[in-house]
């Protein structure tokens, strides 16, 4: 232990070494909480007392920063909170703020005929009713996102064009559609 004490020491019981063990062999678990289990197993005191951070960072391929917060995270908060994921909720990780269903039905939305008095919709307009009628949460951001990711690749498929007329999409986005 290169001679001086750690400030931090992980001494797993038996049973958090098999959940542990349990939760690295399910095909659920997302690879950082891998990780995390893996460093955890590690450092163990009980079943590895020569172990070194650096030597863990390096056999594991993550940095020494990364392996001292999860030690001090198990110390200080305990096994489970060390095992979930704390992501920030404004993040594109988080969860999604549209789900399939919803994204199904905005698009229904969008391609349908604008409401009384609008020659189409605008991103703005999907969302106010979306929100009224449909009890979305998310902001126009999102919805511009969604539309983005599921509209403009459906446009490119479906579009057909004469010769001589051109498409302000395809000038756009710098695509060519077939021609008839």
């Amino acid at each position: 232990m290169s001679g001086h004490s750690r400030k931090y020491k992980i001494m797993l019981t038996n049973e958090e070494r098999n959940h542990l063990k349990a939760v690295l062999r399910s095909s659920k678990t997302c690879n950082t909480i891998k990780k995390r289990c893996q460093i955890l197993l590690a450092l163990d005191c009980n079943t590895n007392p020569d172990s070194t951070y650096r030597n863990c960072a390096y056999y594991l391929g993550v940095s020494l920063k990364m392996v001292c917060n999860i030690v001090k995270l198990y110390c200080e908060s305990g096994l489970q909170r060390t095992l979930v994921l704390n992501r920030n909720v404004n993040s594109d990780n988080a969860t999604r703020k549209i789900d399939g269903a919803m994204e199904a039905r905005i698009i229904a939305m969008a391609c349908g005929t604008p409401p009384e008095g609008y020659a189409r919709w605008t991103i703005k307009l999907l969302t106010e009713h979306a929100r009224v009628e449909l009890g979305l949460t998310a902001g126009e951001e999102a919805v511009r996102r969604m539309l983005k990711k599921h509209i403009a690749p459906s446009l490119e498929r479906l579009l057909v064009h004469s010769q001589e007329t051109g498409c302000r999409f395809c000038r756009l986005h710098g695509r060519h559609h077939r021609r008839v």
